[in-house]
């Protein structure tokens, strides 16, 4: 249907306008040095593409960084073990971010229970801690981006090798 403004002038049709909002949440559980059940959520009404990113650093008491953390581009990290990291959907981009391939439709959760999750579980196991009385910190930073199926938006706001990584269809 095209709407014809002038029809709308005459009182021949009626428009109506639905607010619409992206933004994306996250849930996790943590049992002392086990981050598991990770959940990314869509909590807008309209499809997305999301991507994250993990972050983590070793902090004393008055909260300075006292040792770094990572993760290198097979997702093996410096300390501790990921189960399940690159859950299926997503791909480790050349920039350091995990990209979800497909849109991700409002309310929708990428978790272990559906099979999509960033990963299963990530298990600190050493028993030496890089400084006395550090503790690890880890962030899972998530960011969304309005689905087009053109993916201009992605190219604008993440550029052009990041749209590469997402397909415009739902799997």
């Amino acid at each position: 249907m095209v709407f014809d403004p002038d029809e709308l002038e005459k009182g021949n049709c009626v428009l109506t306008l639905y607010a619409q909002w992206f933004g994306t949440g996250i849930e996790d559980k943590v049992d002392g040095m086990v981050k598991s059940d990770v959940v990314i959520k869509n909590t807008g009404t309209v499809r997305e593409y999301i991507r994250a990113t993990i972050t983590a650093n070793w902090y004393d008491a008055e909260g300075n960084i006292v040792a770094p953390w990572s993760v290198d581009s097979t997702g093996k990290c410096s300390q501790g073990e990921f189960t399940g990291l690159t859950g299926t959907g997503w791909k480790l981009g050349a920039d350091g971010y995990y990209y979800y391939t497909y849109p991700v439709d409002g309310a929708e959760e990428l978790k272990k229970v559906s099979g999509n999750a960033l990963f299963t579980q990530y298990k600190y196991e050493d028993t030496e801690i890089p400084v006395v009385g550090a503790h690890l910190e880890m962030q899972i930073m998530v960011q969304s981006v309005i689905w087009d199926k053109d993916k201009a938006e992605v190219t604008e706001a993440w550029g052009s090798t990041a749209a590469g990584y997402l397909n415009a269809t739902k799997n």
